[in-house]
């Protein structure tokens, strides 16, 4: 019987079929599941094989009447996820992506390369480091710069606050951050709800450097089975003085060592974060940044 791929409205998605298939699957990342979609996406709509043998999440939206489908801020990847996901399925589930929408731009999951997206995708770097290993095999391979940024950081008296407010670390992430990348309330408001129900599920790392009681850097990271997902933080002037996100990453990679699961930076492709995340000793990926234009030829050059 040939496989049939089925584009689903959230509203008719099967949320527990859903996901079952994620958390079957070898490629499973937190993002797929159906309470990260619904938290964090304005609206999300799929294409499903067969009997959820296979997924695909399609973050979307409307804007002057035209449907676009879009990678939603503190959301790393969406892709194709299930027991075999193959070169042919993942180009047959591209291919499947309804024509109603006329522009997408999306990040893929590391395992859905092909060949012959060549003309629509490009790659991206993610920055992975394994945690299957003790706290001291992993300071081993810290670079100098960490290294005596962290000891900055203790000098300086920095403490870690491991049950900080979600509200107030949000605000101070929104305070310091917002002038400069705009992402609105909306947003805040969907990370907020979105880490609360995380926190809800023991599913959430929450982590705040103080100096004095002052917040002066923050960390929020998601944990499932497989991975730790660094999902958002950053530090005052104040912090990036005295080291306070060296100081925050090396006592999340502490606390998560001695496990099997893999430490996901996320974020790399920008060179000053990369860079960060070198000093950890983590380890380079790609991923594919998919872009298909279908708008109108008076629109198409504008999204180039």
């Amino acid at each position: 019987m040939k496989d049939q791929l089925r584009y689903v409205q959230r509203k008719d998605i099967d949320t527990q079929k859903w996901n079952e298939c994620i958390r079957n699957a070898p490629n499973a990342i937190i993002y797929a599941y159906s309470y990260y979609l619904d938290a964090i996406t304005q609206q999300w709509d799929a294409l499903v094989k067969n009997d959820y043998e296979a997924v695909f999440p399609l973050p979307c939206n409307e804007k002057f009447g035209i449907k676009y489908i879009y990678q939603p801020i503190f959301m790393a990847q969406t892709g194709v996820f299930g027991q075999q996901v193959t070169e042919k399925l993942l180009n047959d589930f591209i291919d499947a992506i309804p024509l109603e929408f006329k522009y997408v731009d999306i990040d893929l999951h590391e395992t859905n390369f092909s060949e012959t997206l060549t003309k629509d995708s490009s790659p991206r770097i993610n920055m992975i480091l394994s945690l299957n290993q003790s706290y001291d095999s992993l300071h081993e391979k810290y670079h100098r710069l960490a290294k005596r940024m962290i000891r900055k950081s203790l000098d300086a008296g920095l403490e870690v606050d491991e049950e900080p407010d979600i509200k107030e670390t949000i605000s101070f992430y929104k305070n310091i951050y917002e002038p400069r990348i705009k992402i609105g309330n909306d947003a805040y408001r969907r990370l907020s709800d979105m880490l609360a129900l995380a926190q809800s599920k023991n599913e959430l790392i929450t982590l705040a450097a103080r100096h004095r009681g002052n917040i002066v850097g923050m960390y929020h990271l998601m944990m499932d089975e497989k991975n730790v997902y660094s999902v958002v933080g950053g530090s005052s002037d104040e912090g990036k003085e005295n080291g306070a996100f060296y100081f925050l990453t090396d006592f999340a990679l502490k606390k998560t060592c001695n496990s099997e699961r893999i430490f996901r930076f996320e974020g790399s492709d920008k060179k000053e974060i990369a860079f960060f995340n070198q000093q950890f000793g983590a380890k380079t990926i790609e991923y594919p940044h998919l872009k298909i234009n279908r708008l109108p030829i008076l629109l198409r050059w504008l999204k180039k």
